[in-house]
Order: C-alpha cells, then structure tokens, then sequence
C-alpha cells in the first residue's frame, strides 16, 4: 500500500495492489475540507468523472458558508442532507437540526440551551426516540430510548469525573 500526501500533509492518493489488481482512492479538497473522494478498481488511474467508460465511484461533499457538512452524495445521488438551525438570536443556532437521507427517511435533533442534545426522533415520529439527561459536569448521564422495549442507560462516573460504567 502506498500513499501520497499534498504539501499539507493530507492523504491525496492510496495505492494498493492486490491479487494483482489494482486499487485507488483520491481525495480532493477545497479550503481544507474534503470535497471528493473517488475509488477506482479496475484502472490504474482515475479518469475524469464523465469520462466514457469511467467506473470509479465518486463521493462528493458539500458545506455551507460556515464550513458545516451540508451535503453528502455518490454520484449524481444525494445520501443525506443535513439542515442547520440559523435562526438568528436561537440559542441553538448552529445546531444540527435534520438529516434527510436519499432514501425518504429523516432523523430530527433536539437541544437545550447550552448546545447539549436532548433529543432524537426519526422520520414521522411526534415523541423523542432517544432522550438525554446531561450532568453538572455537561456529560450525558442518562439515556432514555423509547422503542419497545423501552430501556433507560445511566452513566456513573468516579470521584474524577471519569466514565466508570455505562
């Protein structure tokens, strides 16, 4: 396996011969972010996308003005599309919001003041699917999931603060 680095030290190009066939993955990136990442099996290069008889797989990225993650596709396919809060003044502004994938299902994410989540629920559901309970200390002490059969995890921590059994 080989590897090949830009000047900033992000891994550009993977090489890997295997059985006698090789294996190639290159990664693009625009203002420090990864934008594609394209695999190819079957050649030794990876063409242009569009290029007649390309069969690499191309995952491309996109991001909003403030750099988050916006847009996740293969191909011409999206496969997720995440939604931010930018009420101005909220303060959850900022917050992951939604995340809708390709196939019509959606998660929804919920906070409390302090940017912590609170609450998960997927596609249609009205009520909470996870729900979360955040200690002095801002850690997540208590997870409620409310699919049957309904369980309820708890998190104790040392005299430190440090994780001891979830």
């Amino acid at each position: 396996m080989s590897y090949t680095h830009d000047t900033m030290g992000r891994t550009i190009a993977t090489r890997a011969v295997c059985g006698g066939q090789t294996h190639l993955s290159e990664s693009t990136y625009t203002h420090d972010r990864l934008v594609v990442l394209a695999h190819n099996t079957t050649q030794d290069t990876i063409p242009e996308a569009g290029t007649p008889g390309d069969t690499s797989v191309r995952y491309s990225f996109g991001y909003d003005g403030q750099y988050r993650p916006t847009t996740t596709s293969v191909g011409s396919q999206t496969l997720t599309t995440n939604v931010y809060n930018l009420t101005p003044g909220s303060l959850q502004y900022g917050t992951l919001t939604d995340v809708m994938y390709g196939n019509g299902q959606s998660a929804h994410y919920g906070y409390d003041d302090f940017k912590r989540l609170r609450s998960v629920r997927f596609d249609d559901e009205t009520g909470a699917h996870f729900h979360y309970d955040h200690g002095a200390n801002g850690r997540v002490m208590t997870v409620q999931d409310y699919s049957p059969p309904g369980r309820t995890f708890v998190s104790e921590t040392d005299s430190a603060g440090r994780p001891v059994r979830c």
